[in-house]
């Protein structure tokens, strides 16, 4: 797995230069929706049906599997720290990503990830199994200068 890495880069340009649309499967890793510390109400369901309804939470964290078109709107507002995992077919409910570090990467491929893109504030870090996708993006004028060497 080869890897880009841009410095400077926002949301948009993520959303429109880097998410690879024919990736229609996507797993947020360790997915946090309120990066401040802070407390906030919601209501959470858990697996045995049970609603925890108008608790108080704080840094609340967890695996989510979503569509491009939900990634659209996350990616709309500021996100500072975002795993994005985008695979070419639907993703296994038994996989997890509680793997072996060192054969994380073989397993995710086999069952079908192509691109990780790493958000980490300022640095966003492009890695894929696909040479042609990361040429895209260096090749990119919009890109070519937040390219870190």
């Amino acid at each position: 797995m080869k890897n880009i890495t841009v410095q400077g880069v926002d949301n948009k340009l993520i959303w429109h230069k880097f998410v690879d649309k024919s990736c229609e499967h996507i797993l947020l890793y360790r997915f946090n929706p309120n990066y401040v510390m802070e407390w906030w109400q919601t209501s959470v369901r858990l697996k045995n049906g049970i609603v925890l309804n108008d608790i108080l939470v704080s840094d609340m964290t967890f695996d989510a599997r979503i569509d491009l078109a939900m990634l659209e709107k996350i990616l709309e507002n500021t996100v500072y720290y975002l795993s994005i995992y985008q695979f070419k077919k639907d993703i296994s409910p038994r996989l997890t990503m509680n793997l072996p570090q060192e054969q994380r990467h073989s397993i995710l491929q086999q069952n079908g990830l192509e691109h990780i893109i790493e958000i980490n504030h300022d640095i966003t870090t492009v890695y894929s199994f696909k040479d042609d996708h990361l040429e895209q993006i260096r090749k990119d004028p919009e890109i070519a200068d937040h390219i870190i060497p």
